[in-house]
């Protein structure tokens, strides 16, 4: 038995390594619509579940012979004034992953390609919304290749705010940000005083600030995930570190 599925719009595309397939079939009925889901997978801090189209004929039909479609989108959406808003971790025009829109009847667009010069490339996270203004992040691309914070509008104007990687900054941000106060706040798995990721700050304008350094120990490292914010301290997860080197939850306040 399964429930009724209705594909708002299925122009994303792309295939599994067969290697790693480790999927079942989804028992749709019409067979011009099933895919594969894979199983996810952890490459540093990062998820994907990722469908893949059984026949070339249901490919073209879903828009991969489209000129630079995005491919991968690994967050969650918002929705905004009757709109969604998310990002595809590979495709665009230069294969390092999209910006898009899609109204709720299914009418996608691409507003901004990564991969170009310094931008950002592969973004893996959700955008959050700040007075009608999107901000994301890269956990690659900007000046370094370590990853950076952008903001873009919703008809598509993108901009570099910062990037990682310089001295003791933080690098390679997986989670989304989080809007305090007017101030963003997110986490980065590398990078660092000690290498093992940071938890910083940046203004809307682009001044990033390290609040902490993450280290080994029972404290925990590499942080992933998002942030939570409650009565002036954050909360987080690290992947590693802790008592048994597994990862522990955390408590932060700057």
């Amino acid at each position: 038995m399964y429930a009724n599925l209705d594909l708002l719009y299925y122009g994303f595309c792309g295939y599994l390594d067969k290697g790693n397939q480790r999927g079942t079939e989804l028992g749709v009925k019409d067979e011009a619509f099933k895919f594969w889901l894979g199983c996810f997978r952890s490459q540093r801090g990062r998820r994907s579940a990722r469908g893949v189209r059984r026949d070339a004929a249901t490919d073209r039909r879903a828009g991969c012979d489209a000129a630079n479609p995005g491919r991968f989108p690994e967050a969650g959406l918002i929705h905004e004034h009757g709109i969604l808003y998310g990002t595809t971790y590979k495709g665009g025009t230069y294969g390092a992953g999209s910006v898009f829109s899609i109204t709720t009847d299914g009418k996608e667009k691409v507003l901004h390609s990564f991969g170009e010069g310094t931008d950002g490339r592969n973004p893996a996270s959700e955008l959050i919304d700040v007075k009608g203004t999107l901000y994301g992040t890269t956990p690659y691309g900007g000046t370094r290749d370590t990853g950076t914070v952008f903001s873009i509008t919703m008809s598509g104007k993108e901009s570099v705010l910062h990037s990682f990687g310089k001295g003791t900054d933080a690098s390679g941000p997986y989670g989304s940000l989080i809007d305090v106060r007017g101030t963003l706040y997110g986490t980065t798995v590398n990078g660092g005083a000690y290498g093992l990721g940071t938890l910083f700050s940046i203004t809307t304008g682009g001044t990033e600030k390290v609040l902490h350094h993450f280290h080994k120990g029972t404290e925990g490292n590499a942080p992933v995930g998002d942030l939570a914010y409650e009565r002036g301290s954050f909360f987080g997860i690290t992947q590693a570190g802790g008592a048994y080197d597994s990862g522990v939850v955390f408590s932060l306040t700057p």
